[in-house]
């Protein structure tokens, strides 16, 4: 969204002409640092996301399977890129270069930024929706198997016959000779 606004506010600058190769362009004469916004809110969302997706694929996946995980991880997250590049040629070809023409500063770029905002929302919104179905099985399975041990002691402690046969078996002495054991 910010970056949809952020279009159609630089519509307003008149356009100066830039020599760039020897070839005269025409661009934007807004200053840069109103793409500051842009450029904070896209590095605070890779500072967060990447990091979390990578934390939390680690650690909601079992041991044995992580390093498939992560391989999954980055394969589609190289996936996402390719899926950006496609919604690019997709809206390019579905406005008939309407939103992306040669000359940026004649087309609809904000149109593409909202479409774009559109469909995070649609996304979020799914997210919302499922999310609160989640429950954490290793933590329910930790808590379940320790809440079976402490039942199983208070049944071993209320039972001193239990516990006196345990020590008298573990008194005894192996039947294996020492040989044998090594």
């Amino acid at each position: 969204m910010v970056a949809g606004f952020s279009e159609i506010h630089r519509k307003h600058f008149p356009q100066v002409e830039q020599t760039l190769s020897e070839e005269v362009l025409l661009v934007s004469s807004m200053p840069c640092f109103h793409l500051a916004p842009q450029y904070i809110l896209l590095g605070v969302a890779e500072a967060l996301v990447t990091p979390s997706c990578s934390l939390l694929s680690f650690w909601l996946v079992p041991e044995r399977i992580r390093g498939i995980s992560m391989h999954f991880l980055t394969l589609f997250n190289g996936a996402g890129c390719f899926m950006g590049a496609f919604f690019v040629q997709t809206s390019h070809a579905g406005t008939q270069g309407n939103w992306f023409p040669h000359l940026l500063h004649e087309g609809k770029l904000e149109r593409f930024f909202f479409f774009l905002a559109s469909l995070m929302m649609v996304n979020t919104l799914g997210f919302w929706t499922i999310a609160h179905r989640y429950s954490n099985l290793n933590q329910e399975y930790t808590s379940e198997f320790r809440g079976r041990l402490s039942e199983e002691k208070e049944v071993f402690l209320k039972h001193d016959k239990v516990i006196e046969h345990y020590g008298s078996v573990l008194d005894h002495s192996s039947i294996l000779s020492p040989m044998e054991t090594t």
